[in-house]
């Protein structure tokens, strides 16, 4: 349905990196055991003071859309996050919006290419949070009929796999000093909060702390963009990947970065949130889609690759300032794609 004039709209601008030939540079050092600059990684000020945008790009940003009736809900060095009335949302990119509700969010969407407003019309902007893409998805499947209790289903054939299953799995040698987690932290980006008392269940059931020697492990939630909730459709994958991370490095310090959902939009924020506290060294991510529904060919004509590069600028910074990114693969190949 249409947008009401009053409808509260929020969305994403940002702007690329720039010097992206040094960037790609540095990188290569940063990763070259025999570079002097090996693993000499960059702060998060450090990157973006010599490759984010320009201070006054995201300033000149900021006054447009606020003269234009919005309101700055956050910044970052690589740009900002946007409210404001639909109809204020519309006369500033001259485009009509479309209401759109799930079974427990509301996204709002262009119906044509967005302009940008003419003062802004120089600028490489990248908006994110108004396109009509489809949300990503888990990768997590649930099969047969749920365990009448903890451990009914610990040797069916359908799983699952417990922390003292992996090595199994993996063909590595768990619980040795090769796989201690102790003084890693790890982010795990997925829609959804877990399900809160899985991971004392999983590890009591397969008795950790007497295989161990660590004490029972626990996991940390920050929300971005308010989180998501209890038993959303991301919280499977949420309850697994962390219960996954947690068994197969003990001892490591685990944070679910939950969202509202597995729109670009969301996701970009996780990541943000990451980079820009550069407290993680590793990043999971299980979630995927198609990557061809990002070109012109599937939106009407109007190309959204550039969210794709956004994406790349974010994981750049992390790689830049040490952090790894894992995300899944998923099963189906090409035929991801319809």
């Amino acid at each position: 349905m249409a947008a009401s004039p009053q409808d509260v709209v929020e969305f994403g601008i940002y702007l690329p990196l720039r010097h992206q030939a040094d960037l790609d540079r540095l990188l290569a050092q940063l990763h070259d055991k025999s570079s002097p600059h090996y693993q000499h990684w960059l702060q998060p000020a450090e990157f973006m003071a010599r490759f984010g945008p320009k201070p006054e790009d995201i300033a000149a940003v900021k006054t447009a859309l606020t003269a234009r009736g919005l309101t700055i809900v956050s910044s970052s060095a690589h740009g900002v996050r946007v409210s404001g009335s639909a109809a204020a949302v519309e006369q500033a990119f001259s485009a009509p919006l479309l209401k759109v509700k799930s079974r427990t969010h509301t996204r709002f969407q262009a119906r044509q290419a967005l302009q940008l407003p003419s003062e802004l019309a120089a600028l490489p902007l990248r908006v994110t949070g108004l396109d009509a893409l489809p949300l990503h998805h888990v990768h997590a499947r649930v099969t047969g009929a749920a365990p009448k209790a903890v451990g009914d289903n610990r040797y069916s054939p359908t799983g699952p796999y417990w922390f003292d299953d992996l090595k199994q799995a993996y063909d590595y040698p768990a619980y040795s000093a090769k796989t201690d987690g102790s003084g890693v932290s790890v982010a795990v980006l997925m829609a959804d909060l877990i399900f809160p008392n899985d991971v004392a269940a999983m590890f009591n059931h397969e008795k950790f702390t007497a295989i161990t020697g660590k004490p029972a492990p626990g996991v940390t939630t920050v929300l971005v963009d308010g989180g998501g909730v209890m038993d959303g459709y991301g919280s499977v994958e949420a309850s697994l990947d962390v219960q996954q991370v947690l068994g197969g490095a003990p001892g490591a310090n685990v944070t679910l970065v939950s969202i509202p959902d597995l729109s670009d939009d969301h996701i970009m924020d996780g990541y943000q949130y990451i980079v820009d506290s550069n407290k993680y060294d590793l990043v999971n991510s299980s979630f995927g889609g198609c990557e061809l529904a990002y070109t012109a060919a599937y939106n009407g004509g109007t190309d959204y690759t550039y969210i794709l590069q956004q994406y790349h600028d974010l994981f750049q910074q992390g790689n830049a300032q040490g952090i790894t990114f894992v995300a899944s693969s998923g099963d189906e190949a090409g035929l991801e794609c319809p």
